[in-house]
């Protein structure tokens, strides 16, 4: 089965809180905590991991196609 996975992140000191209509669509939803994203392709592999800003691992996830 294909799937569309959708990333979504914030960098800046602006956040906005969650519409409590679309927390169904989310995977994983945090608030207040400022993300960076590190994506790796190697061959038929997409590697994502996503890291807080003191550098500790947030979420990740492999894409095999």
């Amino acid at each position: 089965m294909k799937r569309t996975v959708y990333v979504i992140s914030v960098s800046g000191p602006k956040f906005y809180q969650v519409k409590t209509h679309n927390e169904g669509l989310m995977a994983r939803i945090e608030m207040g905590r400022q993300l960076f994203q590190v994506i790796h392709i190697d061959h038929n592999r997409l590697f994502y991991e996503s890291f807080d800003v003191k550098g500790e691992l947030f979420d990740s996830f492999t894409l095999e196609k």
